[in-house]
């Protein structure tokens, strides 16, 4: 007798355990991307929009790793003029010159003396007395924002030629 209530008691524990809903298993959640990262910091927004407007996400996205040499939006406001003066082609490869191919925190770029970008152009890469990181003589303002296979590093300027 007392091995029936237990059975009984089981099964009801279990027919009460099992009545919490269960969320679908079809709902698919997109990974976060290197670019869903960027647009996160809505100091880059003018940054990711000419990224996008470009046609140049896709591949941005396809790298296993990567950093970006982020402009702020003040530094896209301030070249504004300039960049609408450059025809598509030079859009494209000024945007890629932005764009490294490879994960490379602040400590690891203050060890090279140039890096290649997605232009396939080599940015030179210099230490000022304070021993700051300088791009071409721009001076990286915010450095390792971390993002999903990579960083961002954040400029006061535009890269230009």
């Amino acid at each position: 007798m007392n091995y029936t209530r237990i059975w009984i008691l089981f099964l009801l524990s279990l027919i009460f355990a099992c009545t919490e809903p269960v969320e679908p298993a079809d709902q698919y959640i997109e990974p976060s991307t290197a670019l869903d990262d960027v647009l996160k910091k809505n100091e880059f927004d003018l940054f990711l929009s000419l990224i996008k407007d470009a046609q140049l996400n896709d591949d941005i996205e396809k790298l296993e790793e990567v950093t970006i040499l982020a402009p702020s939006n003040t530094a896209i406001e301030n070249t504004m003029v300039t960049l609408s003066m450059l025809s598509q082609e030079d859009q494209l490869k000024l945007l890629k010159r932005h764009i490294i191919p490879k994960k490379l925190a602040l400590d690891e770029l203050l060890m090279l003396s140039e890096v290649e970008t997605l232009s396939t152009e080599s940015l030179p890469l210099s230490v000022d007395d304070q021993g700051n990181l300088l791009i071409k003589e721009i001076l990286i303002n915010e450095g390792n924002i971390e993002i999903d296979n990579g960083f961002i590093h954040r400029l006061p300027e535009v890269i230009q030629n």
